[in-house]
């Protein structure tokens, strides 16, 4: 019976492992897309004042 706690335990601990890491991708797809864009406003803005100069 004391090996079905320590694998339940394991199992638990894996699933809540899994969860968070999940949640860390989330996040950090999130700031990839805000670099992402961030860059692409840069190139439009930087070309916008190279045209206007």
């Amino acid at each position: 019976m004391k090996v079905m706690t320590v694998v339940g335990e394991w199992f638990y601990d894996l699933i809540r492992e899994l969860e968070q890491t999940r949640e860390r991708e989330a996040g950090l797809a999130v700031v990839r897309e805000r670099v992402r864009f961030a860059g692409d406003l840069h190139d439009i803005q930087g070309h916008t004042l190279h045209v206007v100069s």
